[in-house]
């Protein structure tokens, strides 16, 4: 019996620790993010990626532009309720070939090397 109840605390404390860490790990993005309009939100990206791509004032403008209407795009079939995935499909391949428009192939490199980064 006093087993049980020792192995129910450690169970209850390892969920509860478990949930802290999930509820932690997305606070950066919520702070980041949170209550911004689909401006900021692309601002905030581009921003963000201009010192690690070495963009030219040029490729800012236009990789916050391809970023904006994808935000835009997203937010608004969001709040519809699209759930068309071979449409989602076409604009992510939409989005990713206006990059490669715009980015050298060391750039896609190291935009490639960056968002593995982040997904870490």
């Amino acid at each position: 019996m006093n087993t049980s109840k020792v192995l129910l605390g450690f169970m209850v404390t390892l969920a509860f620790f478990i949930f802290a860490m999930s509820s932690f790990g997305q606070s950066k993005y919520n702070k980041e993010y949170k209550d911004c309009t689909p401006e900021e939100k692309a601002s905030i990206i581009t921003d963000n990626l201009k010192p690690v791509l070495k963009l030219s004032d040029e490729q800012y403008i236009k990789i916050y532009n391809i970023y904006l209407d994808r935000i835009r795009w997203k937010s608004v079939n969001e709040v519809t309720g699209m759930q068309n995935k071979s449409l989602r499909r076409k604009k992510l391949e939409e989005f990713k070939s206006g990059l490669k428009t715009i980015l050298t192939k060391e750039q896609q490199e190291s935009l490639k090397n960056y968002c593995e980064s982040r997904k870490k």
